[in-house]
């Protein structure tokens, strides 16, 4: 129902409602039409409302059937829409009014040609053009109702008559703008014609799964227009090219008989000649399922053609669907033997939430091969789809689950032969029989956590008189669960019962339970003592004890073999549950606001009974003082503890199973103290603790933040390490303090409604007040990464950044699928771009780094600032979150390689210094350095590119060289070595008159000394040093020297680089004409 209260509208569902209509009421302009009446009727009811200002509406309706609903404006064609079925559901109409000075109303009535009213025909108007403007059903009234411009319209309406006749019948009009028509369209019998089929243009056609098939029909054209006939489509189940009553009809009733119509020329034929019929089937179009047939692999279908004389089969075409050429095959047989049976693979894909399935029908043999087009996980199914498998036949294992690589074989299934039959009858609390209640019985051989082994299912309906029959598998103890049907739905069923072996029948009775006045527990009894691997395989313990009790009832059940119980009792809100069994410690489980006729689930995991001993004593102060509300832990190494308090005595007690123990006592304002390795056997122990009063150093303090939610319980805090623990509640404002002695401390906070927070090492005390804040979130809070460093990477070539972060929360996504970085574009691109730099994987809640490229380096020349942002992706690819963008800069840190190899020569030019090429990624230029030894003045500094280069500008007296390499980012190298020359007054630029070589200056030297020859011609000069032992040890030139003065600079190493040992060297001068030393 719909009331109006100001501008709010508030919608209530009727008692008797069993669906909504509710849409809108615009003009042909699309405004809305507030006022216009919605009327919705059926031979049973008629609803009316009126739209809104919004032009919105909405009626509750109380029938199952089909409704036609029409909207009307004054000054407007009334619109309609039929069918319209709204049982349990909301169904959607909008309706557009055309304006009746401008259109025509036409309603029409559908008629046989006996004058009867014909209703569900399939009522077409199609104007001179060939567009259909209208297409609807005629009701059960036989009436339809159409608008449409002014023209010439031809109205077509089929339908099949009862005995399965073809009706058909067909009339022109001519419309008037702002006229109303009513014409009857009278239908008349169609000639059903003798016809062939072939497919792909033979009687007899072989294509491979997943392939198309042309079907093209040929009509006896003798007869009269329009050409009709009657086609089926069978299963040959039997295999043998033949239709008969074993072959599955697609298209039938259980008599088989079914058929459809194929007519000439209708919308889905693709042949415009008269006589042929035909269309293009695929096996799956527009993610619609196609026509199924053909991704049957291994299976042969039957074309059959009618006979309209006998009502009998008559031509029949035969299709065999075979699997395709691939890689990937999946095989296996069924036992015993059965053909026709459905085997069905499909692999899911978790990214896109979609699947892909293939099908193959076993052989006469039962065997089966299912071709594929990839590897993969496959769940494996076989399924009785065309319900060929007697009633006593039970498919037990129906699943199975491989991993596909190439073919795999013995995929086998394995059905069982049910040898009793269940039966009796259902009746609910007054002794009545209860039709349609469901009855199911169920048996667990093994309970696994995560997976159920040898499970059998059997379930069945009552009839109208209660009675019920299912075939099961005998000598078994079945859980049997019953459900009361639509009008009993709070009647209901659950026991168990033991169906004798080797018996045929075996009657069991049902009497309901009314479960508005009970509520019921069920569940498993576990062993909780064996483990493998990551998977947990407890152990059902059958005839374990549960308790269901409170102040006012008591009421006891023992578990069935599979560990399971269950058990209905009167109802109270609250309950406890407990479990117990030989050899296990007992375990209860608290149940509160319990329900009327709820269900409740408790698994019990009880543990082997252990033997335990008894650790006990006094917790006292340095003064003697008994210290109450002590706590006393006992760690067991394997991550598990065992706590107890101490009385206002200072006396505690502890149960403790054999073992090795660290234990250790605390209390809030005295120090902590330990018993490490304390051996608990057979005898009970005595352990008394002695605790030293807390001198407090330092403090913590901060907030507690909450992220998610709001507070409403106190928040509380803990704070510890293995010297001290305490703990406190935050205050009102979300503020906390503590005293604490000196060390690192772990911090653990929790508040209801939030996820609690264990944070290791959290931090430090020195003597100092440590301020610290928590933050708490609530379960499923998210939040994005953080970063939380940008800086340079030290020691390399520049334009690289090293980016580190928090994961952030991926809340109940419970994990980030990755992360990418981003870089954010220079200001000189439009908006705000950024570019994508590199995706890291998740590897857990940990910090992440990662080194990240710049476009440009920090320089003496100013700073280039880039800027990074980081965002973590989760399995939705359209939800990501982005951390906050962090800016900073990076550095070239590396200088290039001082220059080697300098030789300074005296020409007539100046003086030539060359030397070797400096190897850095980013060189740019070289700086020469000339220094005046004579005078306190600053060297001189000159740049060039090459690795050469003419000082033309020397005096005479003595002068030094040296070079340095300069890169893009203002980074010098170390010198080179400095070669020294000494230009002597009279030493004119004129070349030398004959070889000369000169004494080593300076001499004793270290670590270098310069050497100086002339030439007075070109020659190929050798000059190499020796140790007294006559011994080479480096040679120094060995090459094509031009005539004038030359240097040479020999820094005391070999010829492998290696420094030399202090000591007299001799070197030698020679060219072809002259030797020297």
């Amino acid at each position: 129902r719909t009331f109006y209260i100001g501008v709010i509208e508030i919608y209530s569902p009727a008692d008797d409602e069993i669906g909504v209509i509710e849409g809108m009421v615009f003009d042909n302009n699309g405004n809305p039409l507030s006022g216009a009446s919605v009327t919705a009727y059926n031979a049973n009811e008629n609803i009316f409302v009126m739209t809104n200002e919004t032009g919105y509406y909405n009626m509750s309706v109380t029938d199952s059937s089909t409704y036609r609903v029409y909207a009307s404006y004054t000054g407007y064609w009334d619109a309609d829409h039929y069918p319209v079925v709204a049982s349990v559901q909301t169904v959607v109409l909008d309706f557009t009014l055309m304006p009746d000075t401008d259109y025509a109303w036409i309603i029409g009535e559908v008629q046989d040609d006996m004058g009867n009213i014909v209703s569900e025909a399939v009522v077409t108007i199609t104007g001179l053009d060939g567009v259909d403007v209208f297409s609807q059903p005629s009701d059960w009234s036989g009436l339809f109702y159409a608008v449409v411009a002014p023209g010439t319209y031809n109205i077509h309406a089929d339908s099949v008559a009862f005995e399965g006749e073809l009706l058909s019948g067909e009339i022109t009009l001519e419309a008037e703008a702002g006229m109303e028509y009513y014409p009857v369209v009278e239908l008349n019998s169609l000639d059903d014609l003798d016809l062939t089929i072939e497919l792909n243009g033979e009687q007899t056609a072989t294509v491979e799964a997943g392939d198309s098939l042309q079907v093209t029909i040929t009509f006896d054209t003798a007869g009269e227009t329009a050409y009709i006939g009657s086609l089926s489509v069978h299963l040959d189940a039997d295999a043998d090219g033949m239709l008969s009553e074993a072959d599955f009809n697609l298209m039938g009733n259980e008599d088989g008989e079914g058929f459809i119509y194929i007519m000439d020329n209708d919308t889905t034929d693709e042949n415009p000649a008269n006589g042929i019929y035909q269309i293009t089937l695929h096996a799956s179009q527009d993610n619609d399922d196609g026509f199924p047939p053909l991704t049957y692999q291994n299976s042969s279908w039957l074309f059959a053609i009618w006979d309209p004389d006998t009502t009998a089969p008559g031509y029949i075409a035969t299709l065999n669907v075979t699997g395709f050429e691939s890689g990937y095959s999946i095989s296996g047989a069924v036992s015993p033997a059965m053909a026709n049976l459905l085997v069905i693979a499909w692999q899911f894909d978790y990214y896109y939430y979609d699947y892909t399935q293939y099908i193959a029908m076993t052989g006469a043999d039962g065997s089966y091969s299912i071709s594929t087009t990839g590897s993969g996980q496959y769940d494996v199914y076989l399924w009785d789809g065309f319900e060929i498998l007697p009633s006593n036949y039970y498919l037990s294992n129906q699943y199975q689950y491989v991993n596909l690589n190439g073919h795999i074989t013995d995929v086998d299934f394995e059905m069982i032969e049910l040898n009793t039959m269940v039966y009796g009858y259902v009746v609910d609390d007054n002794g009545d029989p209860v039709d349609s209640a469901w009855v199911d019985f169920s048996y667990y051989d093994y309970y696994y956590y995560y997976y159920e082994y040898d499970y059998y299912y059997f379930g069945t309906h009552t009839d109208t008189n209660g009675y019920y029959e299912l075939y099961v598998l005998g000598g078994l103890e079945y859980d049997v669960s019953v459900y009361g049907n639509d009008y009993l739905y709070n009647l209901g069923f659950n026991g168990t019962v033991t169906v004798p072996d080797g018996e045929e029948f075996f009657e069991y009775n049902i009497q309901l339970i009314n479960y508005d006045n009970s509520v019921s527990f069920n569940g498993y009894v576990l062993s909780n003592d064996e483990y493998y691997y990551y998977y947990y395989y407890p152990e059902a313990i059958a005839g374990a004890v549960v308790k269901v009790y409170n102040n006012d009832e008591y009421h006891e059940t023992t578990t069935n073999e599979s560990g399971y119980y269950s058990i209905t009792v009167p109802h109270h809100e609250y309950y406890s549950v407990y479990a117990e069994a030989e050899g296990f410690d007992g375990y209860t489980v608290d149940f509160f606001d319990l329900q009327p006729g709820s269900w409740n689930y408790a698994d019990f995991y009880l543990n082997p009974e252990v033997p335990t001993t008894l650790v006990s004593g006094m917790v006292m102060g340095e003064d003697g003082e008994r210290i109450a509300n002590a706590a006393v832990t006992a760690y067991d190494g394997n991550g598990g503890q065992y706590w107890a308090w101490t009385t206002d005595l200072g006396m505690y007690e502890l149960e403790l199973d054999t073992g090795i123990y660290d234990i250790r006592a605390s209390a809030i304002g005295y120090l902590i103290s330990w018993e490490y390795g304390v051996e608990v056997a057979d005898q009970d122990i005595m352990l008394n603790y002695t605790l030293s009063t807390a001198v407090f150093t330092g403090s913590v303090s901060g907030m507690v933040h909450f992220h998610g939610g709001d507070v409403e319980d106190m928040v509380y805090i803990e704070v510890g390490n293995d010297n001290y623990s305490t703990n406190t509640y935050a205050n009102n404002d979300g503020s906390y303090y503590l005293d604490l002695v000196d060390g690192t401390y772990h911090v653990f906070a929790y508040a209801a409604g939030y996820e609690p927070l264990l944070i290791w090492e959290a931090f430090t005390v020195a003597g100092n007040s440590v301020p610290f804040d928590i933050h708490l979130f609530v379960p499923g809070f998210t939040l994005p990464p953080h970063i939380e460093f940008l800086g340079d990477v030290p020691n390399d070539q520049g334009r690289q950044m090293r980016v580190v972060w928090s994961p952030g929360i991926p809340g109940d996504w419970q994990y980030f699928t990755q992360y990418s970085v981003w870089r954010l574009v220079p200001e000189a691109a439009p908006g705000i771009l950024w570019d994508y730099v590199v995706t890291v994987p998740w590897h857990g809640m940990q910090p992440y780094s990662t080194v990240v490229p710049t476009l440009g380096d920090s320089t003496d020349q100013g700073i280039y600032y880039s800027t990074f942002m980081v965002t973590a992706h989760t399995e939705d690819p359209n939800f990501f979150l982005d951390s906050n963008p962090a800016t900073g800069y990076s550095v070239d840190n590396i200088h290039p390689g001082a220059p080697g190899g300098v030789m300074a020569v005296q020409t007539g030019a100046g003086v030539d210094i060359t030397w070797h090429h400096s190897v850095d990624e980013d060189f740019n230029h070289y700086l020469i350095y000339r220094n005046d030894i004579d005078t306190a003045g600053e060297a001189e500094a000159y740049t060039t590119v090459d690795t050469f280069f003419v000082d033309a500008g020397t005096t005479d007296g003595n002068w030094e060289y040296w070079i340095t390499a300069m890169d893009n980012n203002g980074n010098e190298s170390e010198p080179s070595e400095v070669i020294t020359l000494l230009l002597a007054a009279d030493k004119d630029w004129t070349l030398p008159m004959e070889f000369a070589l000169q004494q080593n200056y300076p001499n004793p030297f270290n670590p270098s000394t310069q050497i100086q020859y002339a030439l007075p011609e070109a020659a190929m000069v050798t000059i190499a040093i020796y140790d007294m032992m006559g011994r080479k040890v480096r040679t120094l030139i060995h090459e094509q020297s031009s005539a004038g003065y030359h240097a040479l600079l020999w820094n005391a190493t070999n010829d492998l680089g290696d420094p030399v040992s202090a000591g007299v060297y001799v070197y030698t001068f020679e060219t072809a004409e002259f030797r020297d030393a």
